[in-house]
């Protein structure tokens, strides 16, 4: 019996699939896809994995950094904003939670963009 037959024979209205909006869950799914590639390099580079979430806590917040005695907590906010803006937030999460500065964290925010967006960051604000 499937699942739809079933509730339906208990009385229950089946209309169909409920499915999120489209956007909102590519956005989610690009999120964790994300996180888990970040994850992975950052461990490459022998540096401090932190946890990601989303929402800030901040409801004005795109991005948070909370540092706790167990390791970093990096919240960014998804919906409304681009790809390629959560990743960069997610990037300098990373940087700062290992407390780079100078030519590490220029060289670490490079090579994690490159990854994650598939090509060269001549963007120097993300280096800011």
């Amino acid at each position: 019996m499937q699942c739809g037959a079933g509730l339906a024979a208990l009385g229950f209205a089946v209309t169909g699939l409920v499915q999120a909006g489209p956007v909102e869950s590519q956005s989610l799914v690009g999120f964790a896809q994300s996180a888990r590639a970040l994850a992975a390099g950052t461990r490459a580079a022998g540096l401090l994995v932190p946890a990601f979430r989303t929402p800030p806590r901040h409801a004005d917040a795109v991005r948070t950094i909370r540092k706790l005695p167990g390791g970093a907590v990096v919240a960014v906010r998804v919906r409304g904003r681009s790809r390629s803006d959560v990743v960069r937030d997610m990037v300098e999460g990373v940087v700062q939670a290992n407390a780079l500065d100078g030519e590490a964290a220029v060289r670490l925010r490079a090579t994690l963009l490159e990854a994650l967006l598939g090509r060269p960051q001549t963007d120097h604000s993300a280096a800011a």
